[in-house]
C-alpha cells in the first residue's frame, strides 16, 4: 500500500508523462523540417548536413544556369548557337532527325552510315573500314557481322593478302541504300517547298560551300 491509499505498482512515481521531442520530418526533397515545414538548423542532423546546403546549391545553380521554365536542349542550343559553325551545327543536327523520323531506315545509323562508305568506297577492309567510321575495329567487325547476316554485305578474299578479306555490298545493300536516299531526300524537298523562294533561293547558293565542308568525306547515305 503506498502512503495515498491506493495499491503500489512496483514502478516508481515519475509525475505526468513526458511527450518527447517531434522528430523532424524529412521533406520529398531530402531537406530536414520541424512541425512548420521549414527548415530549421536545429532540426538537421550533424550527419545529414548535407542536405541543406545541396539543396540550396541545386536552386543557385539553377538561378545562375537560367533554366527555369527552359529545357536542356536549349539550353545546349544557347551555347553553341553564337557563331556561324554552332548554328549550322544545330542546324544538320535538326534536319537529320527530321529525316530519321518521317523516313525511318531498316537499320541502326551506325549500320546505314557503314554501309554507304562499303557502297562507295568498297570493297574495303574492315579496319580501314573501322578508321573511316570513326569506331573501333571489334565495334565495326559486330557491324559488319549483321549487315552480313542481313544480307546487305558479303566478305570476299582480299587478292593483295590471302589471310585478310574485304567487305563487298551486295545488290540488297546497294537498293536499301538508294531508297533511304530518296526517301530522306523527299523530306528535305517538302521542306524546301515551304520556305520562301528567297529563302530557297539561298539554300540553293549555300549549297557548293556545304558541299566543300564534306568534300573529303563519303557519302552517308
Amino acid at each position: 500500500m503506498g502512503r495515498s491509499g491506493t495499491v503500489s505498482t512496483g514502478t516508481a512515481e515519475t509525475g505526468p508523462p513526458v511527450t518527447p521531442p517531434r522528430p523532424a520530418d524529412v521533406s520529398r526533397t531530402g531537406e530536414a523540417t520541424g512541425s512548420s515545414g521549414m527548415a530549421t538548423s536545429s532540426d538537421v542532423a550533424p550527419s545529414s548536413g548535407m542536405a541543406r546546403s545541396s539543396g540550396a546549391a541545386r536552386s543557385s545553380a539553377a538561378r545562375s544556369l537560367g533554366v527555369a521554365g527552359r529545357s536542356g536542349a536549349a539550353l545546349l542550343d544557347d551555347s553553341v548557337s553564337d557563331d556561324a559553325a554552332g548554328r549550322l551545327f544545330i542546324a544538320m543536327a535538326r534536319l537529320t532527325r527530321l529525316m530519321r523520323r518521317n523516313a525511318p531506315v531498316a537499320l541502326s545509323h551506325g549500320s546505314t552510315t557503314a554501309l554507304a562508305t562499303v557502297v562507295n568506297e568498297g570493297p574495303i577492309r574492315v579496319g580501314d573500314l573501322a578508321t573511316w567510321e570513326g569506331v573501333r575495329a571489334p565495334t565495326m567487325t559486330r557491324i559488319v557481322d549483321g549487315l552480313v547476316v542481313d544480307g546487305y554485305a558479303e566478305r570476299i578474299p582480299d587478292p593483295a593478302d590471302g589471310r585478310a578479306c574485304l567487305v563487298r555490298a551486295t545488290p540488297a545493300g546497294i537498293e536499301i541504300l538508294r531508297g533511304a536516299r530518296m526517301a530522306r531526300a523527299q523530306v528535305l524537298a517538302a521542306g524546301l517547298e515551304r520556305l520562301s523562294s528567297e529563302q530557297r533561293a539561298a539554300v540553293v547558293a549555300a549549297l557548293p560551300a556545304i558541299e566543300a565542308l564534306s568534300a573529303d568525306e563519303p557519302s552517308a547515305i
